[in-house]
């Protein structure tokens, strides 16, 4: 146990926190499912793209609405609703009986991915002390590559047991069922109120109780109860409350910097492409290696692994090195290898060097990207913003992040299927 977090505080931070395990897994299991899906609904490139992308456009709307809906109804309530609306969505899509449905569903699915990505960065942000506050909210991204490497194993695992069975991409959506319901049943019966937001709407007796929980000494947090209500009524002396906030504060020049500043984050934690590899490298993998499903279910694994190995790093470096060269090595650093995956994809030939080759240029990526990018990314658009605006702060700065990442996760299908980089049409045709 970490000496400096509350054993309470930590129990609940890690019951918050389990929600981007979900995150992950949804968005992360379309990568070994998609290799069915388009055998089992017969997909185009150009629908290969829509299904992928549908999720990420409800995302970005998800993280903007559900971060006003948090601003509104409170952090908890809003959070239960989103995982309990995670597995209708989740339960929808798996159970689409053609490509019209499956993207319709994913929409529905990517509204509370959105909400996940956006709520619960901003109740771990507002749980926390400014000590322990960097390894709280980056806990929940180190979750994020938990449940996409979860996925990458039970696709790799149901794939390849069942690698004639078409459908079994839907076992492989199906499962984020379980460990939902477990967690609408944690937040329900365990996690309280974000203490921030209870002085926010005028609750400050039910805040005081929480914050005497989840701090080490009454006087602690007597003194951080003093502080929100400070800054409670300093917001208060400039603007009122809900939409009207926000754009009173647009007037502001630091507010505005720090609105771009935020968007600007957003949109780098998409640009860089990861979720190219995120949601396309089984495809690509196989479709560059003579088209072994196996193998290419196999060598997506090792992606996963990286990833999560590069997030705990990156979770151990961030507090050791300063932030900003960590993270502008991160977005500069990642161009190389994104330049020899290109190369490799354009210049050799399709066989298992390729393969190798093509996987070894994700990897480093992905070192780079999960472990300077993400972890440090995810931190500072939580540390921008004022309380009475965070929610609906990091919610705009992740709607542009999400739109970046739907725009690329939609064209890139038909992008390589021009350039003639995949060989998913060849493969039908050698059926």
């Amino acid at each position: 146990p970490d000496p400096q977090v509350n054993p309470y505080l930590n129990k609940v931070a890690w019951i918050c926190a389990f929600c981007s395990f979900l995150l992950g897994y949804s968005t992360g299991v379309i990568n070994g499912a998609l290799p069915f899906m388009v055998d089992d609904l017969q997909l185009s490139p150009a629908i290969i793209g829509l299904v992928t992308s549908s999720l990420l456009i409800g995302s970005a709307f998800g993280s903007l609405f559900a971060g006003r809906l948090a601003d509104i109804f409170g952090r908890k309530i809003t959070l239960m609703g989103n995982t309990l609306l995670f597995m209708i969505g989740t339960l929808c899509y798996s159970l689409s009986p053609n490509a019209e449905c499956l993207i319709g569903f994913r929409i529905m699915l990517g509204l509370t991915i959105g909400g996940f990505s956006s709520v619960v960065s901003v109740l771990l942000a507002e749980f926390s002390t400014p000590e322990c506050r960097a390894r709280m909210v980056t806990r929940s991204f180190l979750l994020i590559m938990v449940g996409e490497f979860g996925a990458f194993i039970a696709n790799a695992v149901l794939g390849i047991l069942w690698n004639e069975e078409s459908s079994i991409w839907r076992w492989m959506c199906i499962l984020s069922i379980l460990p939902a319901i477990v967690e609408l049943a944690l937040i329900f019966w365990l996690m309280p109120e974000s203490p921030r937001w209870l002085v926010s709407v005028g609750k400050n007796s039910e805040a005081k109780i929480i914050l005497h929980k989840i701090r080490f000494k009454p006087e602690e947090a007597d003194a951080e109860l003093a502080e929100i209500e400070k800054i409670k009524k300093l917001e208060e002396g400039k603007v009122e409350g809900g939409f009207s906030v926000f754009i009173e504060m647009l007037g502001l020049s630091w507010f505005r910097r720090s609105l771009l500043i935020g968007i600007g984050i957003g949109l780098s934690l998409a640009a860089e492409g990861g979720g190219i590899i995120m949601y396309y490298a089984t495809l690509m993998l196989r479709d560059n290696n003579g088209g072994d499903t196996d193998a290419a279910l196999l060598g997506n694994t090792i992606n996963g692994l990286i990833s999560l190995v590069a997030s705990a790093v990156g979770l151990w470096l961030i507090s050791k090195v300063p932030r900003r060269p960590f993270y502008l090595f991160g977005v500069f650093g990642s161009v190389i290898p994104h330049t020899t995956t290109v190369l490799f994809c354009f210049l050799l030939t399709n066989g298992p060097l390729k393969g190798w080759l093509i996987l070894s240029s994700m990897l480093a990526f992905l070192m780079l990207q999960q472990g300077a990018i993400m972890t440090v990314g995810s931190l500072l658009l939580t540390e921008i913003f004022p309380l009475r605006v965070r929610g609906l702060g990091v919610g705009i700065s992740l709607w542009f992040a999400w739109m970046n990442n739907f725009l690329t996760s939609l064209l890139f299908p038909m992008a390589v299927d021009a350039f003639d980089l995949l060989l998913t049409k060849d493969n039908k045709a050698n059926k």
